[in-house]
């Protein structure tokens, strides 16, 4: 799943009893993605993240723990605030700005 949220993207991302969740900007330039020391593919574009993991059945992810950061402090917090200041109290509205996507995927 994914969803807009002012300059953040949130993704969301379950797998293997897991629920990883990465809150992203992004900024100008390329970004090179090595598999084994090897390139795979190239994105367009950089971002500053930072990713969650947590397990799938904790629905508050109170036992969540960092899984990989690319950002300072301040913009990691930024980027969470946009996301709290996003997100509608109305379901329907919460819907509309965050739902599946099948592109969101572990690289």
């Amino acid at each position: 799943m994914s969803g807009k949220f002012g300059e953040t993207e949130l993704r969301t991302y379950v797998i293997a009893g897991r629920i990883m969740f990465t809150f992203a900007r992004r900024k100008e330039g390329e970004t090179g993605v090595y598999c084994n020391g090897e390139l795979v593919t190239t994105l367009p574009y950089e971002e500053d993240s930072v990713s969650f993991v947590a397990e799938d059945e904790d629905l508050l992810c109170l036992n969540a723990g960092i899984q990989s950061i690319s950002t300072d402090f301040r913009t990691a917090l930024d980027m969470i605030e946009d996301v709290i200041r996003g997100w509608s109290s109305n379901s329907k509205e919460q819907k509309k700005l965050y739902k599946a996507d099948k592109e969101v995927a572990m690289l």
